[in-house]
Order: structure tokens, then sequence, then C-alpha cells
């Protein structure tokens, strides 16, 4: 990671996708300043997973593949669990789901 004194261009930026990933680090969320920063662009190295998670990972790739064919009123349920928590509908629908919960 480095630190910038500022973004650059948006054709600078496109031309880095998927080499470099630009983003501002915000230490103080009511402070519209932020830090920008730069680093290489993260990479999927899935042999460098405990053979614990490599158990598991069927089961997310599972219940990712099927959460956009729940129902409304499933969806809903899920959204309202989430409000306010900081957590996405789809976190609960996969601990739920991982952990063998019924809603």
């Amino acid at each position: 990671m480095a630190i910038l004194p500022a973004l650059p261009a948006q054709a600078i930026i496109d031309q880095v996708a998927g080499v470099l990933d630009f983003y501002v680090q915000h230490l103080n969320p009511s402070d519209e300043r932020g830090i920008v920063c730069v680093r290489k662009w993260p990479s999927y190295v899935p042999e460098h997973y405990p053979a614990s998670s490599k158990v598991m990972q069927p089961y997310f790739a599972y219940v990712n593949k099927m959460a956009p064919f729940i129902s409304p009123t499933v969806l809903e349920a899920y959204k309202a669990m989430a409000g306010g928590t900081g957590l996405a509908w789809k976190d609960f629908l996969v601990r739920c789901y991982i952990n063998g919960d019924l809603i």
C-alpha cells in the first residue's frame, strides 16, 4: 500500500484497472477528507485456505447461487433482520443456512 497526495485522473485509474486498486480511506466518517491510497489488486489464491475452510466452500457456493431465487416475502424478512445491524440481508441468509436455522 502507498499513500498518494490525490487521486490520479480517471483515465489513469481505468488504464491500470485489475493491476492497481485506488481508494480513499476515511478514518473519521464525519470528515469528507480521507487518505488516498493505492495497493496491488487483490488476488484470489485458493490453496492458501486451510482445509477446514475448503470443506465449507461448496455450502457457501450453493447458498449464494440460490439467493436470487428466494421468495420476496422471505427476502423482506432477511432485510428486516439486517436493518440497523451493519450487515447485509445475504449475510443473514448465509448464516441461517450454514447454522441450520429456519426463518
